[in-house]
């Protein structure tokens, strides 16, 4: 096993000595929102929480039963749906960290603290069961009261990748404690990344809106947002360095409608669409509590891989989300300019690849599977 400490600490160094100069922004290009297309078929959903690409279809895990939804790539019309709600075989209450396996998919459920497999047919598919590290007790809704997410996994050839915990994760800045580890399916040990040994700790405000690291698997390698240094490290599947690359990114401002359009947005989750009728005084909350969101966000609060060596980075903006969910993601890819692409508000991007974009499109009546074709612009 490999711990990224001492020489590996010592590599990354000299991979930011070597980062270039700081470059300018580049300029926003804004989707149209009629090039966003939905995929026609497929029912209406909740609230999609992840979107995976399996052997022949996609995975797609909502926040209410049937939880699971399988699209078979050759025949998008013949989805199949299942994962119903409860605490028996094959049931779930909350499910989180998805990840497309062999025959089937693999999902975490925070409440029954489990792992549950299905066959893409929605058979059991049978999984280890023996407790492992990550799965240290974690807010079930942690994602929907912040900008993180604790249970990522991501499967590369016989490495599953994901973070590990050894104690409670209740809020953003508790992602500092954790580590980013590689595991073969025996359990065995690829490597472990401390993420606390990333920065010191001034660079880890326990704030609202705190910045963490941020990670993904693009083909072979893991690839890692790190805020302190503002950089894309980039490691095999042993953990060994492979490259580092500045990405120069202004910390937003918080202010002070961003804390109370956040705090509204709590009171909406905790007490319905008629939260209003509660009589809580916003702007006065705001004040009291204004210290805890600090003075600025993170630069960027996801990371997803694309096509080959591309890397998206997802944008802190709190006037788009009261989680700074922002709609502009940019684009990173080697021997190429950086990108920043302005995604219409109502569009989700969830996975990138060769062909484009596919996301969530959201609406009173539910989410929408949609995709946009970014090459080439609309599609035909």
């Amino acid at each position: 096993m490999r711990t990224a400490s001492g020489g590996t600490l010592a590599a990354l160094a000299a991979l930011a000595a070597c980062a270039g100069p700081r470059a300018e922004p580049p300029e926003v290009r804004t989707v149209p929102a009629d090039e966003i297309v939905r995929l026609a078929g497929l029912p209406d959903f909740v609230d999609v929480r992840e979107v995976v690409r399996g052997r022949n279809g996609i995975w797609i895990l909502d926040s209410e039963s049937p939880y699971l939804t399988y699209v078979p790539a050759d025949d998008p019309g013949a989805f199949r749906r299942f994962g119903r709600e409860g605490s028996g075989p094959g049931e779930l209450r909350a499910p989180r960290g998805l990840r497309a396996v062999d025959g089937g998919v693999v999902v975490f459920d925070a409440t029954l603290r489990r792992l549950v497999g299905f066959t893409d047919s929605g058979g059991v598919l049978a999984v280890p069961t023996a407790a492992r590290e990550s799965e240290a007790w974690i807010r079930p809704d942690l994602a929907e009261v912040t900008h993180v997410d604790p249970w990522r996994v991501r499967v590369a050839g016989d490495v599953e990748v994901s973070l590990a915990f050894a104690g409670r994760v209740t809020s953003a800045p508790d992602v500092w404690t954790g580590a980013l580890v590689g595991t073969t399916p025996e359990r065995e040990a690829m490597f472990r990344l401390e993420l606390d040994d990333l920065a010191p700790p001034r660079e880890r405000p326990p704030t609202v809106f705190a910045p963490v690291p941020l990670w993904d698997v693009c083909g072979e390698s893991v690839v890692l947002w790190n805020p302190a240094r503002q950089a894309i490290l980039r490691t095999d599947l042993s953990g060994t360095p492979l490259a580092e690359t500045t990405v120069p990114a202004d910390a937003p401002e918080i202010t002070q409608e961003g804390v109370e359009a956040f705090l509204r947005y709590q009171a909406r989750l905790e007490l319905g669409p008629g939260f209003e009728r509660a009589g809580i005084d916003f702007r006065a909350q705001a004040r009291q509590v204004r210290d805890a969101f600090g003075a600025t966000g993170p630069a960027f609060v996801d990371l997803r891989c694309g096509a080959g060596t591309e890397v998206w980075l997802q944008t802190f903006d709190l006037g788009d989300h009261p989680l700074g969910l922002g709609s502009t993601w940019v684009r990173l890819a080697q021997g190429h300019p950086q990108e920043r692409v302005r995604f219409p508000s109502d569009f989700r991007p969830l996975t990138f690849d060769e062909n484009g974009v596919t996301g969530v499109e959201r609406t009173r009546a539910g989410d929408h599977l949609a995709t946009w074709r970014w090459r080439t612009g609309r599609i035909s």
